[in-house]
């Protein structure tokens, strides 16, 4: 019992120090703020139906299906967030991004995660 006595009065000394007028905390850089460059997330927000083609080997028809894209910003406005529902090949499919804009090396960035793939892209 005396251990988890120690983490919370730490934990309270760490909140204590974190408040304004403490004269303990120090102030950091400045955060960002969003952009030019985040202006077109906001264009993309809201929910987007989608219509997915497929295709397959050459002659044969694209396998077409009904997708849903719900694409939020973040906050700070920073971040796109995208979740996209649909089908895959009859398949339930699923897939979660993150699309910013890095300052330091002035390039859009993204990272993607779906159901059918063990690799973040």
């Amino acid at each position: 019992m005396r251990s988890i006595r120690t983490v919370v009065c730490i934990a309270g000394m760490v909140a204590l120090a974190a408040l304004p007028g403490t004269g303990v905390a120090q102030e950091g850089p400045p955060l960002p703020k969003p952009g030019p460059h985040h202006a077109h997330f906001a264009r993309t927000a809201g929910t987007w139906d989608a219509t997915v083609e497929h295709f397959g080997p050459p002659g044969t028809p694209p396998q077409v299906s009904k997708a849903v894209e719900v694409n939020t910003l973040d906050s700070s406005g920073l971040w796109l967030i995208s979740d996209f529902k649909g089908q895959f090949q009859g398949q339930p499919f699923q897939g979660h991004g993150m699309t910013g804009y890095d300052l330091d090396k002035g390039r859009y960035t993204g990272v993607w995660a779906d159901s059918m793939s063990t690799t973040v892209m």
